[in-house]
C-alpha cells in the first residue's frame, strides 16, 4: 500500500515539474523578450518537484531493495533511473546557475552561451523523456543491460541535439543578442 502510494506522488511529481518545464519554455517563446518572472517560477516549480522525485524515489528503492547494492546492482533499469536522476539534478543546477543568469544579464559571448544553453537543453530534454520511458520500461528489465539502456539514452540524446540545435539554440542567440529592456 506505501509503495503504491508512493508511486502515485511519483507520478505526480512528474506532472508538476512538465508543467513547470512548460512555463520555462513559454517563458522563453512567448514574446518578444523572456519572462523573466514566468521564467523563476517555472525553475522553482521544477526544483520543487525534482526534490520530491529524490524523495519518493529513495523511498521506492528502499521499499523494493533495503538499500542492498547487490540488490540494486543486479537491476539495470534501476541503476539507470538513479543515473539519469543524478544528470537531472546536476544539469537542473547548472541550469539554474548560468541559463538563469545569462537570460537576465546579456552574456559577453552570446554564441558561446547559446551553445551551452543548447546543450544543456538537449541533456534536460533527453533525460527527462527518458526518466519517463524507464518509468514506463518494466517489460524491459529483464532482458536489456545497463549498457544497452546507456546506448538508448545516448541515441534519444544526440536526437534531441539535433532539435534543440534546429529550434532551441536560435533563439537562445536571438535572446542573448538583444539588450534586455
Amino acid at each position: 500500500m506505501e509503495r503504491m502510494f508512493l508511486l502515485m506522488l511519483h507520478v505526480l511529481s512528474v506532472v508538476g515539474a512538465a508543467i513547470g518545464i512548460a512555463f520555462a519554455d513559454l517563458s522563453l517563446f512567448k514574446g518578444r523578450r523572456v519572462d523573466l518572472a514566468l521564467l523563476r517560477t517555472g525553475g522553482q516549480l521544477v526544483a520543487g518537484m525534482l526534490g520530491m522525485l529524490w524523495i519518493t524515489g529513495l523511498l521506492i528503492i528502499w521499499i523494493d531493495t533495503g538499500f542492498d547494492l547487490a540488490v540494486i546492482a543486479a537491476r539495470p533499469k534501476l541503476v539507470a533511473k538513479v543515473l539519469v536522476a543524478l544528470l537531472l539534478t546536476f544539469n537542473g543546477h547548472l541550469l539554474h546557475r548560468f541559463f538563469f543568469t545569462a537570460v537576465s544579464k546579456p552574456p559577453a559571448d552570446a554564441g558561446r552561451a547559446a551553445n551551452l544553453a543548447a546543450v544543456m537543453a538537449a541533456i534536460s530534454g533527453a533525460s527527462w523523456l527518458y526518466a519517463g520511458f524507464l518509468g514506463l520500461a518494466k517489460p524491459l528489465a529483464r532482458v536489456i543491460s545497463l549498457s544497452g539502456f546507456a546506448v538508448m539514452f545516448l541515441g534519444l540524446l544526440i536526437l534531441c541535439g539535433l532539435c534543440v540545435l534546429r529550434w532551441i539554440r536560435p533563439r537562445m542567440l536571438q535572446i542573448y543578442q538583444r539588450p534586455l529592456a
